[in-house]
This record gives C-alpha cells, structure tokens and sequence, in this order.
C-alpha cells in the first residue's frame, strides 16, 4: 500500500499524523467528489499544460492546503509552472510517478493526505455555524494533536473547505489570526462599507489576497446572516479604494507644506525649464535618469522637500495608489510620461479617471443627500464655496479637494483627514461679507477606473 506523506514546501511537517503517534483517521474525498474532477477520477483524461476550471481549482486548494503551493498562490483554476513544480514535489512524495499532471492516482492521493482537514471543524457548526469559542477549541485540540505549525495550517484549509458555517461574530477571530489579507483587512472593510452598510469580510480561500470568490457577510433585518461572493466587479471597486485611502492615509501622516509648487531637485524637474510659471503652478517631470516609481517615492520619503496646493495632492494619491496596485516595474514602464501638478497628468492617467456626476458635465450645483451617498470611499470629490470672498479666492479658498475615506471623513490638503463638516466649517468662515449660502458639495465625483489593473499585463517593448 502506498504511504500517504504530506510533506510540503509550506512547512506541513513530515505528514499529517498526530504528533502522539498513530495515524490519523481517513474521511470521505475533498478532493476526488469534485463533479468536475469526476472524468479525471474515472481515468478518462488528465489535467495539465492549458487546463483550466474548477477541477484544477479544487486541486490548486489542496496543494496549497498541504502548503505544496507558495504562500499567498492563488486558486484561479489555471495552470501554471508553480502548479506543476507542486504536483511533482506531492507524486514524489507519495511514490507515484512524478508526472507533473494530474491523474486518478494523485487525486486519491490528495484526498487521503486532506483527511485531517475534512475532520477538523467536525464537532463545531452542528447547529449550521461555527462560534469563536467552537474555533478556538478546534485550534487548540488540533495544535495539540499535530502540533502549532501543522494545526494552523489545517485550521485554515478546514475553514476553507467549509466558509458558509462560519458565524458572522466568529469573523474577527479568523481575522485577527489567520485571514488579516496581508495587514489590509481592516482597510478593505472600511471601503466595502460604503458600498454595503455593516459588510464583513473573510479571506474565503486565505491566500491573503482580495478576489472575486471571496465572502461578504451582512445581516439581514430579521438577524439572519448572509452570505454571498464579494464578485469581480465589487473586488475592483474595493482594492482600488483601498489603495486610494491608504495613499491618503500615508500622505496625511507626512504633513506636507501647502504653498506654491516646489519639489525636490534631486527627483524632479520642471517640465519646460524655460517656461516662467506664474505662482509657482507648474507641471513636474522626474528629473533625468530617475525612474517614475521612485520619483512618486521620494515625495512620501521626503516630504520635507515639497509643498503642493490640493489639486496636486489628490493627483499624487492617484499615482501612489496606482503604484500600489500595480508594482513599480509596470508602474514605470505605463507611466513613462509622468507628470505632476494641479490636474496635470499624461494621458494614460487621464483615461483612467472616471468621473460622474453633473460635474462633470460642467454643471455646478450642490450634491442632494442621494448624490452624497453615491461617493464611495477612496473616491475624488469637491466642497464648493459658493460665496467665496475676494481675498480668499485670491488665496485658492475657493473651494477644497478631497478624497472621501468612509466613515464620514476626508482627506484634504492642508487640512489632513478631517470631517465633512470640519471642511464646510472652514470654507464659511471664508464667505463674503453677509453670505448665508454655505458651502456644499458638488455633485461630482471620480475614481480611478477598473482597467488600470490591465496595466500590468502591458508587454515587455
């Protein structure tokens, strides 16, 4: 008989056997009962090269369960050489033969060696959904049992196999010490709840990134959770809004000068040295032989060397979100042309600025309290002086930008992150003489569009 060893490069241990001696108990197939994997079961075909489905999906969950996968891989039913490299290292390790496909004998395999895992979280959920006290006392029996690296990483594939019995109250235990999304999970919530009021989050397959399959709970009116697939289009909203707030966030904490523009010279120059610009209200190139990436760096590492208005605050979050979402090798190779300043930008960056509202048709008029509610978080908006007085619109009072960060805050330069009322409040005390018009919102908003994610599959020139 074959000895089952579920031996990984993640760290699994040797195998799956309690760390007291004997061998764990054999359940019924995680793998194998899949209906798409039933033809490979049967032996009619293999999965290899330019497969793609939800056979290879529920394979890639295992393999990474086993952690024969490199953390944070993702199950997105594709091959790829990492999957490969995967299978083999598991054939070896079960004496098959090291293909590199799959076949019937590594989908029994598989299954044997997830045994553990499908008994994990057995006497927790009875009644349908599983506690934080039933997961803690799974983690500690299983930490007993297999020891703490192997028990956690069977905890974490066992909730992975089963994320429509977890509680909505039992989210922030998993959070806080397995599904954290990288450090982001809280930020993700903050921008999912202006979309959906009271929304949680959980990292339905813990590969510690956002994606389309994984699970948002709301309550309903009656008590009841709800369970549904975060989707494709939501996750884009979502990580892109994320990364608008944390560049927010970042730029807020480094406090830099408000005043006419001024960069540091050693990362940027004027666009057209010869050009006299009036009030210091230019348009900035990164300076020769500096790569656009590290250009956007420098004014988060050395802020003490700028000073901008907040027009080119709000165009310097969008790049460093940009950055964010698509590394600094895209990143340069995209945005080539850079260029910073009030509203100024290369047109690739024009493109991916989605704006909505009557604003942007060039019809200005306050935001009702339904168009308010249509800003989501990590999205541009505008609070318009209406009744701006002389010296304060020679002193660019007329107005502020902002990014809405959720929760009913901003971001605004000078002002730093602040409420909506904080902004209005001070932009009054900025009115003509007698003006009892306060100052509002547009009804405007922007935000940077989906697409920008197929920057990253711009080819090497």
């Amino acid at each position: 008989m074959t000895r089952i060893d579920a031996t990984g490069v993640g760290g699994l241990g040797s195998d799956l056997s309690p760390t007291g001696g004997g061998a764990a108990p054999l359940e019924s197939a995680l793998i194998g009962r899949s209906r798409a994997l039933a033809p490979v079961v049967r032996g009619e075909r293999v999965l290899g090269p330019g497969s793609r489905g939800a056979g290879l999906r529920r394979v890639q969950q295992g393999l990474r369960a086993l952690g024969l996968l490199p953390d944070g891989a993702h199950a997105n039913g594709r091959w790829s050489e990492s999957v490969r490299e995967a299978l083999v290292a598991f054939q070896q390790r079960q004496g098959l033969e090291p293909t590199g496909v799959i076949d019937a004998a590594t989908v029994r395999a598989l299954d044997h060696a997830m045994a553990p895992i499908e008994g994990a979280l057995r006497e927790a959920g009875a009644d349908g959904s599983i506690s934080t006290e039933e997961l803690r006392a799974a983690e500690r029996k299983l930490i007993e049992t297999y020891g703490e690296e192997r028990g956690r990483r069977i905890l974490i594939a066992a909730l992975g196999q089963n994320p429509d019995k977890i509680s909505f109250e039992a989210l922030d235990y998993i959070q806080g010490r397995i599904g954290s999304m990288e450090g982001h999970i809280a930020r993700y919530e903050q921008v999912l709840r202006g979309h959906l009021a009271g929304a949680k989050l959980l990292d339905a397959d813990f590969d510690g990134k956002l994606d389309a399959d994984d699970l948002v709970f709301t309550r309903e009116a009656d008590g009841s959770v709800r369970r549904e697939r975060l989707g494709r289009a939501l996750r884009d909203r979502v990580e892109i809004g994320r990364a608008m707030v944390d560049a927010a966030y970042a730029l807020a904490e480094k406090e830099p000068e408000f005043g006419d523009l001024e960069f540091n010279p050693g990362a940027w120059r004027l666009e057209d040295e010869d050009l006299e610009y009036e009030d210091g209200m230019g348009v900035m190139v990164p300076a020769d032989g500096v790569p656009p990436s590290v250009a956007i760096e420098d004014i988060f590492k050395n802020t003490d060397m700028y000073a901008f208005e907040c027009a080119t605050a709000l165009t310097i979050i969008r790049y460093k979100a940009i950055l964010d979402l698509i590394g600094p090798e895209d990143f340069d190779r995209a945005f080539a042309d850079l260029r910073v300043g009030p509203w100024e930008t290369e047109d690739d960056a024009k493109r991916l600025w989605k704006i909505e509202g009557s604003g942007a048709r060039g019809e200005e008029r306050p935001a009702t309290e339904a168009e308010k509610k249509l800003v989501k978080p990590g999205e541009y908006t505008y609070f318009r002086n209406w009744d701006v007085s002389k010296e304060a619109f020679e002193g660019g009072w007329q107005g502020e930008n902002v990014l809405y960060l959720g929760d009913g805050l901003y971001y605004g330069h000078p002002f730093g992150v602040v409420s909506g009322e904080d902004i209005v409040e001070y932009l009054n005390s900025a009115r003509k003489a007698g003006a009892t018009r306060s100052a509002s919102l547009l009804d405007l908003r922007a935000r940077i569009d989906p697409s920008v994610f197929e920057l990253d599959e711009i080819p090497n020139e």
